[in-house]
């Protein structure tokens, strides 16, 4: 059935995530992979899964400071997500992760840029005071002093 590859790459994303958690990048990385290629075969690009497992593929690069590969990777998946679902939570969560790779490699200016876009989806979905927008918030402000400039209040 079509929903068996579907459950077969989030398990695998899953699984990807806990590699990640333990610091085991060439084993995220394969899971990452085949779950992409699953669901890629099975639905095509413009999903919220195959976005999820984009943004997991850039995070392993991210984590590792290989900031070249993850840096398309989280473009791809955004650009994905401004044609399909703009205002969804996975957009704050891709938005702000590229922000933290920015602010990780020193180019504030883009973090600043990314977080800010992270900002604005979060407080129209969820109020400016929600969790999601504190830790966001928390990142801007970050840079926004690294920069010299004075945090919004």
């Amino acid at each position: 059935s079509p929903s068996s590859p579907i459950r077969t790459a989030r398990v695998l994303t899953g699984l990807a995530t806990t590699y990640v958690a333990q610091h085991e990048y060439a084993q995220a990385k394969k899971r990452a992979t085949e779950a992409a290629t699953l669901l890629e075969t099975a639905l095509g690009k413009n999903t919220i899964d195959y976005v999820t497992v984009l943004n997991l593929e850039a995070e392993i690069e991210r984590e590792q400071g290989n900031y070249e590969t993850a840096e398309p990777l989280y473009k791809s998946a955004l650009s994905i997500l401004e044609q399909t679902s703009p205002r969804d939570r996975v957009f704050i969560v891709v938005s702000s992760n590229l922000g933290l790779m920015y602010s990780q490699s020193g180019k504030l200016v883009d973090a600043e840029g990314y977080y800010r876009k992270a900002l604005d989806c979060c407080s129209g979905l969820f109020g400016e005071q929600s969790g999601p927008c504190t830790q966001v918030r928390r990142r801007l402000d970050d840079v926004l002093r690294r920069l010299g400039k004075q945090p919004d209040d």
